[in-house]
């Protein structure tokens, strides 16, 4: 049987990998995806199925960076609520 860790391991990279190229395909993850952003998550799954932990390690930052510009995005794209429209 295989060692715990190489199967928490592998099934990491696989979620990532899934949430990647799902969002690829769909066009949204943490926000819209446009045409550049797609292909930019297809290579990211792309590079978590490619074996060894230094591409794994690539395509987390690729990910990572991905999702959080994402967020950046759509906090910028909300208005901003002050506590003075609040009071009647």
């Amino acid at each position: 049987p295989a060692p715990p860790m190489e199967v928490a391991y592998a099934l990491a990279v696989t979620l990532l990998a899934m949430i990647s190229a799902c969002g690829a395909m769909v066009g949204y993850l943490a926000g819209p995806v446009g045409w550049a952003g797609r292909a930019w998550l297809l290579a990211t799954a792309t590079l978590f199925f490619i074996p060894g932990p230094v591409y794994d390690a690539g395509a987390l930052l690729m990910l990572a960076g991905f999702v959080a510009m994402q967020v950046v995005r759509r906090r910028r794209a909300l208005p901003s609520v002050s506590a003075k429209s609040s009071t009647p």
